[in-house]
């Protein structure tokens, strides 16, 4: 697997500014990005509160981790500001915003294939409308980006999702197709290809998976303040968006605080991992391969990697891909000592705390039951 297949920008730009830099400068870009496209906006009335609605999720995102994802959403922000917010002394100039936001589109592709493809829902919500130079411009850069690092570094796996995270990204998508104005095209066709992307991925597994949520948990408030002050106060459409508000804050608010949870290692790892490395050195455990039950950190993939060859890294859809056995219920004694020989494992660790809870509990119980290998 080459760092390509996760992201062609990212790893490099993290490298030279740190993660904390980087995912503050792309926050930061995208919440001034996001508010130029509300206040330019000619159908947004009360662009304040959308905008501020805009950096809560931007912020909610950033404290969840999502660095790269994040990366990408500020390019794609800013070839969507292109395509919107395009001088009006220039409108009969419609290629020349097209080859300006090309380039922008296909850096958010190349930051984050995830983002890249919410660039790609806009642009067939464009073409749609037949709008045709900024749907070429936000769908063919994508397409290409995708289909060159797929061809110079292929790559396949499936990243998971269960029914419960596609019921509100779905529910999201058609409360905004109904609450919103239908002067609004390029919301609602964008709202109803989402909608329509949700339920595919949920039914054809792809690596696409859960990451496809993002969208709705990024912009489905921007767009519901938005489409407030449009109706009448006190009727039906109100508290349909009004409610649809407190649960979208709800929504995010509590994927958030999870995210901080368990994404914070145990106390443990900082106070045994220089032992137990200890221990894996003197054992020789370099000469063969390190199983670690995934914490629900995930902290072994990187507190552990510099030091021992591990069995299983942190990239749930090549696990997915190579090991099923963890995912699809059919874990036990025989097919998980048959899966540790055939990948010359030499030795199990066992965290403490949680494991992880798609790919770690299965194993974990295992190994608390007391399988040897």
């Amino acid at each position: 697997m080459h760092p390509v297949s996760y992201s062609v920008v990212s790893p490099y730009l993290m490298s030279v500014l740190g993660v904390r830099t980087t995912m503050m400068i792309a926050g930061t870009i995208s919440a001034g990005l996001l508010t130029m496209i509300l206040i330019r906006s000619r159908a947004v009335r009360e662009p304040l509160w959308p905008a501020l609605a805009g950096v809560f999720a931007l912020l909610c995102n950033a404290v969840s981790g999502r660095v790269t994802y994040g990366l990408g959403m500020a390019f794609g922000l800013g070839a969507t500001a292109v395509v919107f917010c395009w001088p009006y002394r220039w409108r009969y100039k419609r290629w020349a915003k097209a080859l300006c936001a090309a380039p922008l589109a296909a850096l958010s592709t190349a930051a984050s294939p995830v983002a890249g493809l919410f660039v790609g829902l806009i642009a067939v919500a464009l073409f749609f409308q037949k709008r045709r130079p900024g749907a070429w411009a936000l769908g063919i850069a994508p397409t290409v980006v995708v289909a060159v690092s797929a061809w110079l570094f292929p790559f396949s796996g499936t990243q998971p999702m269960g029914i419960g995270s596609t019921i509100l990204p779905f529910l999201f998508s058609v409360v905004v197709y109904l609450l919103v104005p239908r002067e609004w095209k390029t919301v609602r066709i964008t709202a109803a290809v989402y909608g329509l992307a949700v339920f595919g991925v949920w039914a054809v597994s792809s690596q696409i998976g859960s990451n496809i949520t993002r969208l709705a948990m990024l912009f489905a408030g921007v767009v519901l303040l938005a489409a407030l002050p449009f109706a009448v106060p006190r009727t039906r459409k109100w508290y349909a968006i009004v409610v649809a508000l407190a649960g979208f804050t709800g929504w995010i608010g509590f994927k958030t605080v999870d995210d901080i949870m368990h994404t914070t290692p145990a106390a443990s790892w900082a106070r045994e991992l220089a032992p137990l490395v200890n221990q894996l050195q003197v054992i020789g455990a370099e000469k063969g391969r390190v199983e670690v039950v995934p914490a629900r950190s995930h902290r072994e993939a990187s507190a552990l990697a510099p030091y021992v060859n591990l069995a299983r890294g942190w990239n749930r859809q090549a696990d997915m891909e190579r090991n099923p056995l963890f995912y699809d219920d059919t874990l036990n004694s025989a097919n998980y000592h048959e899966w540790l020989q055939r990948w010359a494992v030499h030795y199990v660790v066992l965290p403490k705390g949680e494991p992880d809870g798609d790919g770690g509990s299965g194993s974990g119980s295992w190994c608390s039951a007391g399988c040897r290998t």
